[in-house]
C-alpha cells in the first residue's frame, strides 16, 4: 500500500511541477478604503488525472463533479472526502475549500489578500472521491497602490 501512495504523490507533484510553469497571478487592488484590505485575483490552472489510484481509466468529462482549490491548508494533514460507507456514515473532507470549481475545468481566478499564500488542488468525482492533494504553489500577493500623501505638514506651535 505504500508503494501505491508513493506512486501516486510522486505522479501528483510530477504534473504539478509541470502545470506551475503555467501558473501565473494578476493584482487587482481593490482599495484602501477603511475596512477593506487590498487583494488580487490570481489566476492558476492545472491538468486533471486521466486514472484512479488504481491505475483505472478516469474520464473527467464524465466522472469529474468539480475542481477544489485549497489555500492556507496543510497538505499533509489534508484527509480527502470520501463517499458514506455502509453504515451509512461519509467522511468529509477535512478543511473548506477556498474555490470550486465545477465539471471538468482546468483553470480558476482565486481572490488572495495580500500576503504569502500556499494552495494546492484536488478533484472530486461524481461518485464521491476526492483526489489526494497535488504539490502546493506558493503566491505571494503584494499591494500595488501606494497610500495617499500625508496632508497639512508644518511646524507645529
Amino acid at each position: 500500500m505504500g508503494k501505491i501512495w508513493a506512486s501516486i504523490k510522486s505522479k501528483a507533484r510530477a504534473a504539478w511541477a509541470r502545470i506551475k510553469g503555467v501558473v501565473y497571478g494578476v493584482l487587482i487592488a481593490l482599495g484602501l478604503v477603511t475596512g477593506y484590505s487590498l487583494a488580487a485575483v490570481v489566476n492558476v490552472s492545472w491538468t486533471n488525472p486521466t486514472s484512479n489510484t488504481d491505475g483505472s481509466p478516469f474520464d473527467p468529462a464524465t466522472e469529474q463533479a468539480e475542481s477544489r482549490i485549497y489555500c492556507g491548508v496543510d497538505p499533509v494533514s489534508f484527509v480527502p472526502e470520501k463517499p458514506a460507507d455502509a453504515s451509512g456514515s461519509a467522511r468529509a473532507s477535512s478543511h473548506t475549500p477556498t474555490q470550486v470549481t465545477l465539471g471538468a475545468a482546468t483553470g480558476a481566478g482565486i481572490n488572495l489578500t495580500v500576503g504569502n499564500h500556499q494552495c494546492f488542488a484536488t478533484v472530486l468525482s461524481v461518485y464521491g472521491y476526492e483526489s489526494d492533494p497535488s504539490n502546493v504553489a506558493t503566491f505571494v500577493v503584494t499591494p500595488s497602490v501606494a497610500p495617499a500623501a500625508p496632508t497639512s505638514f508644518g511646524e507645529t506651535p
